[in-house]
């Protein structure tokens, strides 16, 4: 789910073909010819004729216009990332229900994004598309993070510390009486598994505090900038300076590394 950034291969060939226009212009060629093969006969292939040619000439040039491919490459990444938000409140909402405090922290980031879209939506405006691409970008990432502290907490709970170091000093008595080398080689690897084990707890511990702080501070800058765009929304070198460092106080990549995909992966398949 971190992952839904990554451009996938496109053929931007099929996009064209499959464009609104194209098929409207696909459709429309063929009631022409139906409707004028009924008075002229063969003459009604007239207009599929001309489709086809045109198709053939638009292939040559729109599939490699830059325009085109960055509408395209919008498009696709928009279409994955509201396919990763609608996942990842499908799974939350399966675990913690719709009335945990974070939801009315999200829906406020959500209300945020709306209006400063409403504001870029205006020419005059210092605010641009891009700017609140980043920020919906965030609300996704705000998600993410929330699920990932789901999966620790749940991983947390299905064995303590306690219990982890209770194994290991039963391992080192073992380890005390056994005499044959093969036994011994399996309970040193079962012990090493084990201190592996707790010092991953440890460090998901601590990614849990920053990934908590991540989140309180995301909200925190939508706020934050919302605040600044509507005293002074045409200002653009000053707002274009706080939404550059916004987007990085929110840049959430770091945290939803694949460690964490792990986790998270592991909550999926329950």
């Amino acid at each position: 789910m971190a992952n839904w950034r990554q451009k996938k291969p496109v053929n931007y060939l099929k996009e064209m073909l499959l464009h609104r226009y194209s098929v409207n212009a696909g459709l429309g060629s063929v009631a022409a010819a139906l409707a004028l093969s009924i008075p002229f006969g063969g003459l009604g292939f007239l207009p599929l004729i001309g489709y086809g040619a045109g198709v053939a000439i638009a292939a040559l040039f729109v599939p490699g216009s830059e325009r085109f491919r960055r509408k395209v490459d919008r498009r696709l990444l928009l279409e994955r990332r509201e396919a990763a938000r609608k996942h990842l409140i499908e799974e939350i909402e399966k675990r913690v229900g719709r009335d945990h405090p974070y939801w009315k922290v999200y829906r406020r980031m959500l209300e945020r994004r709306d209006s400063l879209r409403k504001i870029a939506e205006q020419s005059e405006t210092a605010v641009t598309q891009d700017d609140i691409d980043a920020l919906d970008d965030a609300t996704v990432d705000y998600l993410g993070l929330w699920l990932a502290r789901i999966a620790i907490h749940e991983r947390a709970q299905s064995l303590d510390d306690r219990s982890l170091a209770q194994r290991i000093a039963e391992i080192d008595a073992q380890l005390q009486d056994v005499s044959g080398s093969a036994d011994r080689r399996r309970l040193l690897k079962a012990k090493q598994e084990l201190e592996l084990l707790l010092r991953r707890r440890e460090e998901m511990r601590t990614r849990d505090a920053s990934m908590e702080a991540t989140m309180l501070s995301m909200a925190d800058t939508f706020d934050e900038v919302f605040q600044r765009v509507m005293a002074n929304p045409t200002s653009r070198d000053e707002v274009v300076a706080e939404l550059k460092v916004a987007v990085e106080r929110m840049n959430a990549e770091e945290e939803l590394d694949y460690i964490l995909e792990d986790e998270i992966d592991a909550l999926m398949e329950r």
